[in-house]
């Protein structure tokens, strides 16, 4: 396999569990730092960008041990 192919799969492995998560879970209301992330079970604005930034942390994450691989 070539390094391009782990590093795609590191990163589908280490993102798809947590894309469930995100796409199929979350509460009724919360919020982070004054900003409301979800509110009456909808993801808001702010909810979706932080969504964005822990599911490119986690693809990092999977793209480095997909190249350790």
């Amino acid at each position: 396999m070539s390094l391009k192919n782990c590093v795609m799969a590191g990163a589908f492995v280490a993102t798809f569990p947590w894309i469930c998560l995100v796409l199929f879970s979350g509460p009724d209301q919360a919020s982070t730092d004054d900003h409301v992330t979800f509110q009456n079970g909808m993801m808001t604005w702010r909810g979706f960008l932080e969504a964005v930034e822990l599911l490119a942390e986690i693809a990092v994450c999977g793209i480095a041990a997909g190249g350790l691989f």
